[in-house]
């Protein structure tokens, strides 16, 4: 993982492997995964320059990690040894435990996600394994874990947070349902649940609208990529187009929006040379969508 100021020069690196990267006031939480190969992982706090200032060093366990609204991360483990239950922790931003609770063993988890207020929910998957059914659990503030309840219909899936409050579902690609803080799935509100295939979230406007990012395009010829600012209650209150240059007869477009709103475009990928890997070229707008 390489670090870059707002200028573009680089600042350093953190040395990882597939490493999860989630944004802090300051500097970064990650998490390395099988950094030697014995399935080992690690959350860990980075600065800006990539140098390692707090971690749980590797254990036999793999995380996910996403930001939570008291600082540091949620955290969700899983025991590759299979010794212990899946477990929720949370990180304060000195990789610091704060509580930990421990999840229903049936299942195999499959995602999760941390809502504005500090409430996580965990996607499980339903037994028997390979239902291609998934089973929900909240997790609240103090690390109390609810019961389970019926979450849908598919298999794995991504959370995104709602502004304010609970969380949007989406599952192969399509927005599908939310959530309620503690409450079982309905239906996605039309003006997401409309959005083409591979369409992304995030929060913009301090937390008070959200990006609405049009799926990656690689196509022969111009490309772009449209980001509609959309208020709660799914009215547009702006668009913004991003052309993409063309090179060698191809276009390549990728948005992200980072945590100051700074709108963030990958407008390349080639194969690397010597490594297995891909080199990307990236360009930003600092702060566009603050």
């Amino acid at each position: 993982m390489w670090l870059y100021d707002q200028s573009g020069t680089a600042l350093g690196s953190y040395d990882a492997a597939n490493t999860q990267a989630t944004e802090q006031l300051t500097g970064f939480t990650v998490t390395d995964r099988s950094g030697d190969l014995d399935g080992r992982g690690e959350v860990a706090a980075v600065d800006e320059h990539g140098n390692v200032t707090a971690s749980t060093g590797l254990v036999h366990q793999i995380f996910e990690i996403a930001p939570y609204a008291l600082g540091g991360v949620i955290a969700v483990a899983l025991d590759t040894s299979g010794a212990t239950p899946p477990t929720v922790t949370w990180f304060d931003d000195a990789v610091r435990s704060r509580w930990q609770s421990s999840l229903p063993t049936s299942e195999r988890v499959f995602g999760m996600g941390v809502d504005r207020e500090g409430s996580t929910l965990v996607l499980l998957e339903r037994a028997p394994p390979a239902s291609g059914k998934m089973n929900g659990v909240w997790v609240d503030r103090d690390g109390n874990v609810g019961s389970e309840f019926e979450a849908g219909d598919f298999l794995g899936g991504m959370l995104s947070p709602r502004v304010g409050n609970g969380m949007f579902l989406a599952a192969n690609g399509k927005w599908i349902a939310q959530f309620e803080p503690f409450g079982r799935p309905t239906a996605a509100p039309d003006w997401l649940a409309s959005r083409p295939v591979g369409t992304t979230l995030h929060m913009v406007r301090n937390g008070r609208a959200y990006a609405v990012i049009s799926p990656p395009v690689f196509a022969n010829g111009p490309c772009s990529t449209t980001i509609d600012i959309v208020a709660p209650s799914g009215r547009s209150c702006g668009t913004a187009e991003f052309t993409s240059p063309v090179s060698d007869s191809v276009c390549q477009s990728s948005m992200w929006v980072g945590y100051d709103g700074t709108a963030i475009q990958r407008i390349a990928s080639t194969a690397g040379s010597g490594f297995s890997g891909v080199l990307s070229r990236f360009r930003w707008w600092t702060g566009y969508f603050h």
